[in-house]
């Protein structure tokens, strides 16, 4: 997974790589799930870690046989944008 924000002309854009490999363990999603707890209701808020390591296995499968694509892409006003490419 890929996280781009390009601030504005002329300024070089901020990347983070996170690799998808770590979607694979169970306590990434634990962590990912304590962190939440204080958010609203989401419907993700209901899966066991099991069940999102899961999803996230099927995620990996249909990138390996489809291709990267932009899960987000969101453009401000003042031109910054920021991209999330799985």
């Amino acid at each position: 997974m890929q996280i781009s924000i390009y601030a504005g002309e002329g300024e070089r854009p901020i990347r983070i790589h996170l690799p998808n490999a770590l979607l694979d363990f169970p306590f990434i999603w634990q962590l990912m799930g304590k962190s939440c707890k204080g958010l609203a209701e989401s419907d993700t808020s209901s899966q066991s870690p099991k069940q999102m390591q899961n999803m996230a296995r099927g995620l990996k499968r249909y990138v390996r046989k489809y291709g990267h694509f932009d899960l987000i892409s969101v453009e401000s006003a003042t031109g910054e944008r920021v991209i999330i490419r799985i």
